[in-house]
């Protein structure tokens, strides 16, 4: 539709590092670490959002 890409997040209960690696390899944008800690979750939301703006810039 002509906007942004789409922001791919993985969700997993995988240890950080090991899980890090395997989300870019596969290509996606962050990570969310389960369990889900609200601070986590608004961080997540911050970058996305960051990101948006700038390619809509």
């Amino acid at each position: 539709t002509g906007g942004p890409p789409a922001r791919i997040v993985a969700m997993t209960a995988f240890p950080p590092a090991q899980a890090r690696r395997l989300m870019r390899d596969a290509g996606m944008d962050d990570l969310l670490p389960k369990p889900v800690m609200p601070d986590d979750l608004t961080g997540l939301m911050s970058r996305a959002q960051a990101a948006f703006e700038a390619a809509v810039r």
